[in-house]
């Protein structure tokens, strides 16, 4: 099974999939989906700019609220795949490194956010 995860349906599709197939829940998902897109600042169209957040950002973010119950309860983690440049920015790597960095601090915030209830970070 395929899923777009900048598409909602196509997220629930695929947990409502993994969830008939797993009713003991989920050890772990892993956020793997991303894009690199690199340019200068300046010149990055803002199609790209949203593409970049949308897929590196946003995506992880819908993933991860889609499989929440099952990694509860499965007792289960969330691992975001997120890069170096998320703490420092090589020239012309701009728009991955704000979208690695901002997932990094969702990361951050979920950890904190789950930490009483569950699926770690």
């Amino acid at each position: 099974m395929t899923c777009d995860v900048t598409h909602s349906p196509s997220v629930t599709a695929a947990a409502d999939y993994i969830a008939k197939r797993s009713p003991d829940g989920l050890a772990a998902v892993i956020n793997n989906a991303g894009v690199i897109v690199e340019g200068a600042l300046e010149l990055v169209p803002p199609e790209d700019w949203r593409r970049v957040l949308e897929i590196n950002v946003l995506g992880s973010a819908l993933v991860r609220q889609k499989f929440l119950p099952l990694l509860r309860r499965g007792h289960g983690r969330v691992i975001n795949i997120s890069a170096t440049s998320a703490r420092v920015a090589p020239p012309l790597y701009g728009p991955i490194a704000a979208s690695k960095a901002a997932l990094e601090s969702l990361s951050n915030a979920a950890r904190i956010e789950l930490a009483p209830c569950g699926p770690r970070s």
